[in-house]
């Protein structure tokens, strides 16, 4: 081994450091990816054809209406 690679190995306080950092980037990439999947997991069962998503999307709607109604009558 030459003199220049024996100077190149990390301390066991870097190597920490640096596990310390790809778990933490690893484990914020976990999250957002749990996030996307349960955002796309909803719209996926709301776009269904089960009564609940049915019923939750007429619900929907006519809340919608009735709010563009209101803003339309305050005007």
């Amino acid at each position: 081994m030459s003199s220049a690679a024996a100077g190149t190995a990390l301390t066991p306080a870097a190597a920490a450091a640096v596990y310390d950092q790809l778990v933490s980037a690893a484990v914020g990439a976990a999250g957002a990816a749990l996030a996307i999947a349960l955002a796309v997991a909803a719209g996926a069962w709301l776009a269904g054809q089960s009564a609940r998503a049915a019923a939750l999307r007429r619900a929907w709607s006519r809340w919608g209406l009735r709010r563009a109604a209101a803003d339309e009558s305050s005007d």
